[in-house]
């Protein structure tokens, strides 16, 4: 075994320079298993610098890949990436791959018959070779022999899974077979979830199974992935349309046409949607027409219900149809349903301030809701007031009495019905927290039924008012203070009782 302390061939193999480590071996330059003047060989160097290429090389120059350096470690122990190790651990690795290389070239000129004799001597060196069952299954597809070519793609799959080529091939040999097509792009899908192409084709193969719904998130993945990709953005359209989502359909096949003018199939697709479109819009009107007028006649029927159900047909014709807002509006509200009354006709109010029809049944709304509020709060008042009443007169016999017991039982009493009035109080405002002026109109009358009848009775004597509902609604220029109190104008306090409006309202 020679040695060599010539630096440049090391630098020739970590700069990868086959060539000029070819040249200095054919010339007897240098030997294939030289030492270097540190003990160690050429393969050594090739393995720490991580050069697959050069250690293949010199292997099939017959690199003795046993040979120990000074320290006693093999090329092995020194490889710095998986290629090196690969071949470094089966040196039939490289002779399997040197017996390939002509493979392709006879598959380019369809010698088909000598591609699969080399691949089958390759794989008498090394069956785990995933190129050349590759190769053989193409070579074997090109002899008309399909089965055995899909198992050529298999087991070049099993031996290498990093590389799609396999599973795309899988994929051509069952072009005419859609369903089965589908699943086998669903395994390269599991190999590869972001590829481009396999996700196209599984798209592409659902629309075809026409199952349009389910091929829609992979467009749109793809349009996420490549805003400029002119495919997916007509395919997407086309699948809109066949939907029956005309407005998508059109923006995505103009969004096509945009990146790709004159791209045939969408440039018809989209001639037939714009056709459809115009179709569609003139019955559809039509229809609108004849529902809002089945509906009014409806209503003039006091079939509410119904012509609830033709409004909104009309509204998912039309959405911005303030007649429509107006009369579905009228029918919920009469069929108390206030809330949803009150949506409709504030759309149709916003649609045309001036609906001589939203307006006034917002009023009516608007008063009834009102109405039944101030009801609520004066019976509240009432009964609170009845309450008290009823306590003082309990407290009044106890004490007359001078039983402890007794006293103890009011006593009880009135803090039940203090906690009692409080939780209703708190009930009450709640309810009517949105509406300021029922909260004021409340805490009123509370105050005024408090403060004893007597009193109450000169508060509408005061105001010249015949009774407490007329008591709520005339006091329109109060001034709230803070949650409990309220303070009336000068021009109505009593220039008798100056003090008056303090004793009842602060």
């Amino acid at each position: 075994m020679s040695t060599s302390s010539d630096p440049s061939v090391v630098q020739y193999i970590k700069k990868g320079r086959i060539d000029r480590l070819k040249q200095l071996l054919e010339k007897g330059e240098v030997e294939v298993n030289t030492r270097l003047s540190d003990g160690r060989t050429l393969l050594h160097v090739a393995s720490a610098a991580g050069q697959a290429d050069v250690v293949k090389f010199l292997l099939l120059k017959g690199a003795n890949k046993e040979a120990r350096d000074a320290s006693g470690h093999l090329p092995l122990q020194q490889a710095s990436s998986d290629a090196v190790r690969k071949y470094l651990s089966n040196p039939n690795i490289a002779v399997a791959e040197s017996l390939l290389e002509p493979a392709r070239d006879y598959l380019s000129t369809n010698n088909l018959a000598k591609v699969l004799e080399i691949c089958d001597t390759a794989l008498l060196k090394y069956s785990g070779l995933a190129e050349a069952h590759l190769l053989r299954g193409h070579a074997l597809v090109g002899l008309g022999r399909p089965d055995e070519a899909d198992h050529a793609y298999q087991d070049a799959i099993t031996h290498d899974k990093l590389k799609p080529d396999a599973f795309w091939a899988r994929v051509q040999l069952v072009q005419g077979n859609v369903e089965l097509l589908l699943a086998r792009v669903d395994e390269l899908l599991l190999a590869f979830p972001r590829d481009q192409a396999a996700r196209f084709n599984k798209a592409m193969a659902l629309m075809q199974l026409q199952r349009i719904r389910e091929s829609l998130p992979f467009w749109e993945e793809l349009i996420e992935d490549d805003p400029g990709n002119a495919a997916a953005w007509g395919n997407k359209g086309l699948a809109c349309f066949a939907m029956g989502d005309m407005v998508r359909a059109f923006a995505c096949l103009t969004r096509s046409q945009e990146l790709a003018p004159g791209s045939q199939p969408f440039s018809r697709a989209l001639q037939d949607l714009e056709q459809t479109i115009y179709s569609r819009s003139s019955s559809l009107k039509m229809r609108a027409q004849e529902a809002l007028a089945e509906a009014v006649l409806l209503q003039r029927s006091w079939r509410w219900e119904q012509s609830v159900e033709l409004f909104d047909e009309v509204l998912r014709i039309s959405p911005n149809d303030e007649r429509a807002w107006a009369g579905k509006g009228l029918s919920l509200a009469r069929l108390r349903m206030e809330e949803e009354a009150l949506t409709c006709l504030q759309r149709a109010v916003t649609l045309n301030p001036l609906s001589a029809v939203a307006n006034t049944e917002l009023r009516l709304i608007k008063r009834t809701q009102l109405l039944r509020e101030r009801e609520a709060a004066v019976s509240f008042a009432k009964n609170q007031s009845d309450r008290m009443a009823e306590t003082r007169s309990r407290i009044d016999s106890a004490k007359r009495a001078f039983g402890v017991a007794e006293l103890e039982e009011a006593r009880a009493h009135i803090a039940s019905l203090r906690s009692s009035i409080k939780e209703e109080k708190k009930q009450i405002e709640t309810r009517f927290s949105s509406s300021t002026r029922v909260k004021l109109v409340f805490q009123k009358v509370t105050k005024a039924f408090r403060l004893g009848p007597s009193l109450f009775e000169e508060l509408i004597e005061r105001f010249q008012i015949d009774d407490v509902n007329t008591l709520v609604f005339k006091q329109e220029d109060v001034t709230c203070v803070d949650g409990f109190s309220v303070i009336l104008p000068e021009s109505l306090l009593s220039v008798e009782n100056p003090n008056f409006y303090r004793k009842i309202y602060v």
